[in-house]
């Protein structure tokens, strides 16, 4: 088996759900601002065509059941064609308040933590 390090993290990911057996939701989250040069290679796999192409030629076609998310602070620097293959939802923190993140620590992980 190759290093992640030597693919990279997103192929990996990518490969990986993709090999999963169920009918269940595979979600990947990327966190953290979009880089223009890193984006433009996942246009494809947001677009119609759901295929990750790589540099080698190598192509991962997501399942009907993979979704991505990305949860950035601003769109500054996200190209049009992004911003058009994306649905975007703008929460803002001052309105969501406290009370989700609590809930989350005191309800949502114990009951993961016990499945």
């Amino acid at each position: 088996m190759i290093p992640v390090t030597l693919l990279g993290l997103i192929p990996v990911l990518f490969r990986d759900q993709a090999n999963m057996t169920g009918d269940g939701p595979k979600w990947i989250l990327l966190d953290g601002d979009i880089d223009p040069m890193w984006i433009e290679s996942l246009n494809t796999v947001m677009d119609d065509n759901k295929v990750l192409t790589l540099a080698s030629n190598e192509r991962i076609a997501l399942t009907k059941m993979m979704r991505l998310i990305f949860e950035i602070s601003s769109l500054r620097t996200a190209t049009p064609a992004t911003v058009s293959r994306a649905g975007i939802l703008y929460i803002n923190p001052q309105d969501l308040g406290w009370n989700p993140y609590v809930s989350h620590k005191v309800v949502v992980i114990p009951n993961m933590l016990t499945h």
